[in-house]
């Protein structure tokens, strides 16, 4: 029986931590992608070149129990540089949003996911080369 508890922690601790909000919004996946096509993110990554032009930051929400938004905030090098706010309904939803890149956006930036209620859901780290 011990063996059977060990190996089920042992797995479950391998599996992606689902994010919460307040509400009981549920992040089960967010990822920095190329381009996005009805199947979801393509050419996911965290290093990406200036000149691709234009990146995506895609969420996947397991359960989500009542229409509401989340946030992407966009910060370059700690700067912000862009809010995006998308609306969710339930069940299960898929969203993402966007950013363009020009040549003098090289360096680190990160995606803060936020819900309606603000709480950090979710940090996605990249950065953009020559």
């Amino acid at each position: 029986m011990k063996k059977i508890i060990v190996l089920a922690a042992f797995f479950l601790a391998c599996l992606p931590a689902a994010a919460f909000s307040k509400d009981g919004l549920r992040l089960t996946a967010a990822y920095m992608c190329e381009q996005i096509s009805d199947a979801g993110p393509e050419n996911r990554a965290v290093v990406f070149s200036a000149a691709e032009g234009k990146i995506f930051c895609f969420c996947y929400f397991e359960f989500v129990p009542a229409k509401t938004a989340v946030f992407h905030i966009w910060y370059h090098r700690d700067r912000l540089v862009a809010k995006r706010r998308l609306v969710l309904e339930p069940p299960g939803w898929k969203t993402y949003s966007s950013m363009q890149l020009r040549e003098t956006d090289t360096g680190p930036w990160r995606v803060e996911i936020l819900g309606a209620d603000k709480r950090r859901l979710d940090i996605v780290r990249f950065s953009v080369t020559d």
